[in-house]
């Protein structure tokens, strides 16, 4: 028996004259952990499975055969009082041999043996899923089997896994509606989608309509308000171990969307309609509809919308539900006049869009840097370029330019989920101007579109941070038609950086904080020209101290600085819901730590000094900012380290700190003009007196969308 194990171990190892390759033919991974081949069929275009199994034996070796084995399958686990049992059903198997060339019975010669194998994938077959309850699996086999003192035995074994997705055509039916009441405020409201049939990665309109209060309600006439409203989508896995088909199997569910619904929501008392597009997740988030034996998989889209009347008076906030039942596939349409799977090839295009700009921001990101101010406002220009080297199917090109904040909230209820919130502030659309010989057909070709918008020198500026950040960006997206819907078949995406400056009165007063130490004994002061410092600039901080008080313990002696301290904190204050009352997140970083600890003067009669700091740059530093969503301050904060007594007598001596605040507004650098065209920012920013712009914070930034 030990020589049986020896020999099983020894055709393993990683110096044996034996290996074993599988080689899936496709392009196309899942990427992720795992980063599988993937397939996807339809039934118009069934998905092939096609391997090549290579077989490298350095010197005669002893082996009998080598099989190969396609199998996929459904598995469950189910946990019982004392074990966890794992099921496992297959629905296909295919097996073959690889040939090799024995000189003797229970010998494979020296040499490389390949075998090609091919599966059709029956598109009606479920697609690949993965869960700790349940899955469905498609995998191929190379085992190499050798002859042992009783049996025959593996000696070496390779198991490639495929990820399936197979497209099943469902009827879409009628649109799907549901209707609910908000029993408390007397109101009518209505979610509706175009199909009860969704595509994985499939955009999907969600139509909201309100009915007026009714006429009997205390609210009546007046305007019904949605403070917050999400989208979420419920994935039901029920399993059975013994494959008995009963409703009673074991059931679980997880959420595999939850996203708020972010838009400008409508106004009126007599009732409106609105549409918001919600992305659906893709493989493996969200796993297909599915019935099998031992595994079923449906799906919920669940609508929340938080109502109340718009008047003052009407302080509780309502919850209403929709409840949709949906059916997910997976969504694939060939994108070419020729017979060809999507995957199987790039697309036959290239987008380009360039940003008409000389600065850059630099940094790991590189992006197109436009400044602007109320004197010369920036203006973003870009060129849209699309080359297509054959006949594409695909229906428009839209070009967006888009400015938002985007802020993320960690829910505090469940520590696992974040809530991430876009609100757009500025939006812009075109065409790009393309040949269509039929409908859906765009003809290959060289097409390109200049595009400008003016950038408002009170928008705030970008940033940058994980909880919070403020974006501008133009995105080109190729579109085509899908099985139900249009889908993006490509897009193109460029972040712009933008540095908006704006001028205020020069003549602002100086500002000063003061303090006392030592048990109120120790006056001091520090001092700045100015709360507004731009980006870049040197600001002077000038520190005094005073006399000990005559009616102090310490009076006549000198205090002994040891150090300063000079920081600058930036604040970020994000809403998950754009609610300019009550509580936000607070995130606070140290844009500037800076230490002097020598140098101080000593002088039992009070002095003075003036340090120099200079305020950090962007991208380091972000902007002053009050938007509906997200909210960027700082402030200047002067630590002073004392001791008293001479140093004679550090024995007596006693050590104290002190600090001095200050709410500064910290704004993008002044505009540098030469005939109104840009140049080179300076090194060093001048430190002209400059104001971050006002906003309201109870009116925020209203949205604005413009197209051609």
């Amino acid at each position: 028996m030990f020589n049986f194990l020896k020999k099983k171990n020894s055709v393993a190892d990683k110096a044996s004259p034996v290996r074993l390759a599988i080689e899936i033919h496709t392009d196309k991974r899942t990427g992720g952990s795992k980063n599988l081949p993937l397939l996807i069929g339809t039934p118009e275009m069934p998905a092939k499975l096609g391997a090549s199994i290579t077989l490298e034996v350095d010197e005669d070796h002893s082996g009998n055969e080598v099989s190969i084995e396609f199998k996929a399958l459904t598995a469950t686990v189910t946990d019982d009082a004392t074990k966890t049992l794992t099921t496992e059903e297959p629905f296909k198997i295919n097996r073959w041999k690889l040939p090799v060339t024995t000189p003797k019975p229970g010998t494979i010669a020296k040499g490389t043996y390949t075998k090609y194998v091919e599966v059709d994938l029956n598109p009606s077959w479920p697609s690949s899923c993965s869960h700790h309850e349940g899955w469905v699996k498609y995998a191929i086999t190379a085992q190499y089997k050798a002859s042992g003192r009783m049996c025959e035995y593996t000696a070496l074994e390779k198991v490639q896994e495929i990820w399936v997705l197979n497209s099943v055509h469902v009827p879409s039916g009628p649109v799907l509606t549901v209707n609910n009441v908000v029993k408390n405020k007397s109101l009518s409201m209505q979610t509706s989608i175009p199909s009860a049939t969704i595509a994985l990665g499939q955009v999907v309109p969600v139509t909201i309509r309100l009915a007026p209060f009714l006429a009997n309600s205390k609210y009546a006439g007046q305007e019904p308000a949605i403070l917050w409203a999400s989208c979420k989508i419920k994935e039901t896995r029920t399993i059975r171990a013994r494959g008995i088909n009963l409703a009673d199997g074991i059931e679980s569910a997880d959420e595999v969307l939850n996203t708020p619904m972010n838009t400008q929501w409508p106004k009126g008392n007599n009732g409106w309609e609105h549409t918001v597009h919600v992305t659906m997740p893709s493989h493996p988030v969200m796993a297909t509809d599915m019935a099998t034996k031992f595994l079923d998989i449906n799906h919920t889209f669940l609508v929340t919308l938080n109502v109340k009347a718009s008047t003052e008076m009407d302080i509780q906030a309502e919850e209403c539900k929709f409840r949709l039942p949906i059916k997910v596939q997976t969504m694939f349409k060939s994108l070419f006049k020729k017979k060809e799977s999507q995957l199987e090839k790039p697309l036959p295009m290239r987008c380009k869009i360039e940003v008409h700009t000389n600065q850059r921001t630099g940094g790991a990101k590189d992006l197109p840097l436009l400044v602007g101010s109320p004197d010369v406002p920036a203006l973003m220009s870009a060129t849209v370029t699309l080359d297509i080297d054959e006949d594409c199917s695909g229906n428009q090109v839209e070009i967006e330019f888009k400015a938002w904040t985007k802020t993320l909230v960690d829910v505090k209820v469940d520590a696992t989920k974040t809530l991430t919130t876009e609100d757009p502030f500025k939006i812009n659309r075109w065409k790009l101007p393309v040949t269509k010989p039929k409908p859906d057909i765009i003809s290959k070709g060289h097409y390109t579109k200049y595009v400008e918008v003016g950038i408002d020198p009170t928008w705030p500026s970008s940033s940058s941070h994980r909880q919070g950040s403020v974006i501008y960006a133009i995105v080109v997206r190729y579109k085509a038609n899908g099985r139900m819907s249009e889908i993006i078949a490509h897009t193109e995406e460029q972040e712009i950086w933008v540095l908006n400056s704006a001028n205020v009165p020069t003549d602002q007063p100086p500002t000063a904080e003061s303090g006392l130490a030592f048990q109120k004994s120790l006056p001091l002061q520090a001092s700045i020209p100015s709360k507004v410092a731009a980006m870049g600039q040197v600001v002077p901080v000038t520190v005094r101290l005073f006399p000990y008080l005559a009616t102090s313990k310490y009076a006549g002696q000198e205090a002994v600085v040891q150090g300063v301290t000079f920081k600058i904190k930036q604040k970020h204050l994000v809403r998950s819901r754009g609610s300019h009352e009550g509580e936000g997140v607070t995130v606070y970083e140290n844009c500037l730590n800076y230490a002097l600890n020598e140098g101080w003067p000593q002088n039992k009669d009070g002095w003075e000094r003036t340090v120099d700091i200079r305020i950090p740059s962007d991208p380091a530093i972000s902007a002053h900012t009050i938007t509906k969503f997200l909210c960027i301050s700082h402030t200047l904060a002067v630590k002073l380290t004392f001791r008293t007594g001479s140093e004679k007598d550090l024995k007596l001596s006693k050590t104290e700190e002190c600090k001095l605040m200050f709410d500064i507004k910290v704004v993008p650098p002044p505009l540098t003009t030469d005939s109104a065209e840009l140049r080179e920012l300076p090194p060093g920013y001048a430190p002209d007196a400059n104001q971050a712009p006002e906003y309201a914070p109870e009116k925020g930034l209203a949205p604005a969308y413009e197209s051609e």
